[in-house]
């Protein structure tokens, strides 16, 4: 026999859960920021020295 009860997720173990995947969320955020910083940064460098070489 079954109960419903067995399958009823507490409060507790939700907010975990969520505060898990947010901690996560944010990880990857900070990651992706960082990734799109370094790679504007190397776009600006290669057209610095492109208007450089041109002047």
């Amino acid at each position: 026999m079954i109960y419903p009860e067995d399958n009823v997720i507490t409060a507790g173990e939700t907010t975990s859960m969520f505060i898990g995947m947010a901690k996560q969320l944010n990880v990857d955020r900070i990651s992706l920021m960082r990734g799109i910083r370094e790679s504007a940064d190397k776009n600006l460098q290669t057209l610095w020295a492109g208007l450089q070489s041109v002047t």
